[in-house]
């Protein structure tokens, strides 16, 4: 509706009246014909003190001269080309979608990227005819100022590794840890900081964090599996990495060998 209140800085928190739809826009001026603008939007709704989920919403826009874009000719052969490259994708236009539609990719990372790129250089295919965007690198929380640990063990499998992160409480009071379902984690390389895998910057659904209370002393975990290889499907260069893994609210790290 017209007259919503407006946020004049980043954390503002706004109370909508029951049965209020409220709408905002955001004019991004000017722009070359061949652009694209990725407009992305967050907020955090809560229902009541303490309560309260993360919500995202994102759009892509691309400036065309004609009145919409033009679909991409061979959609799959453009299909194939991303399946061969063996880049992780978040979301991407299905096959069997009308003729006309252009192809758009969310990629998960910049590596992805550019082994998509390579692949459709290798077969001959314009990258202009698609629209290709990357997720943003994943982020950890700041660790909270509270007495806690955040240990991370690694073990060897059969398929590669296993990770897990031990949070433990040290302070003689309660302490809420805040679970969610895309808790992030990423390994990289030590000798030059490049991440060669992760995991929780894509997409998320709008769930509700599942809160977990530990008494003093007490301790919550969690497990990640990671097969040796980086987010093309390859397997890592022998040398030292490091796991970086989130847990609620909290984050730890090991390092490693990789064979």
């Amino acid at each position: 509706m017209d007259g919503a209140t407006l946020c004049p800085r980043a954390g503002e928190v706004l109370t909508i009246p029951a049965n209020t739809v409220w709408r905002y826009s955001r004019n991004v001026g000017m722009q070359k014909a061949g652009a694209q603008v990725h407009y992305r939007a967050a907020w955090k709704v809560s229902l009541r003190p303490g309560f309260g989920w993360l919500q995202h919403a994102y759009a892509t826009a691309l400036v065309v001269t004609q009145p919409r874009p033009v679909g991409t000719p061979t959609p799959d052969l453009y299909q194939n080309a991303l399946e061969a490259s063996g880049a992780m994708w978040q979301t991407r236009t299905s096959r069997g979608v009308p003729a006309d539609t252009r192809l758009s990719f969310d990629l998960a990372d910049e590596l992805s990227r550019q082994a998509f790129l390579a692949e459709l250089k290798k077969r001959g295919l314009d990258a202009s005819k698609v629209d290709i965007d990357v997720s943003p690198p994943v982020s950890f929380s700041k660790p909270p100022n509270m007495p806690h640990t955040a240990k991370v063990t690694v073990s060897r499998t059969a398929k590669g590794f296993e990770f897990v992160i031990k949070v433990t409480n040290t302070s003689a009071e309660p302490l809420s840890v805040q679970n969610h379902t895309c808790e992030p984690h990423a390994i990289e390389r030590k000798s030059d900081g490049v991440v060669v895998y992760q995991q929780g910057n894509g997409p998320c659904p709008g769930m509700v964090a599942a809160t977990t209370l530990l008494k003093p002393g007490g301790f919550v975990t969690r497990r990640v599996l990671w097969d040796g290889k980086s987010s093309i499907r390859q397997t890592v260069a022998p040398g030292q990495y490091r796991i970086l893994i989130g847990l609620g609210q909290f984050v730890g790290q090991a390092e490693f060998t990789a064979p």
